[in-house]
């Protein structure tokens, strides 16, 4: 099943700083993609990459930008690791 995300290009190994994560999220907004589940998946959970399940008109991250969601995304912090979520 392909899905439309928005999915930042670059990688992360650590939580990005809070100088990181506005250059980031803007970035996002312009990072619209369509991609298989999986891939995704592996996109995210693995490579590290940060995404938005939104895509946005105009390349802007407002609410009033929104052109379409199709994923539900939880968020876990810190103690959760990815292999025992998965």
């Amino acid at each position: 099943m392909k899905v439309k995300l928005s999915l930042h290009n670059s990688a992360f190994i650590r939580k990005p700083r809070e100088k990181e994560k506005a250059r980031i999220s803007k970035e996002i907004a312009k990072s619209q993609c369509t991609a298989d589940i999986q891939e995704i998946a592996v996109k995210i959970g693995e490579e590290g990459h940060t995404f938005c399940p939104a895509v946005f008109r105009e390349g802007e991250r407002k609410d009033d930008k929104v052109i379409e969601m199709q994923l539900f995304a939880l968020d876990f912090d810190e103690e959760a690791v990815f292999d025992d979520i998965k």
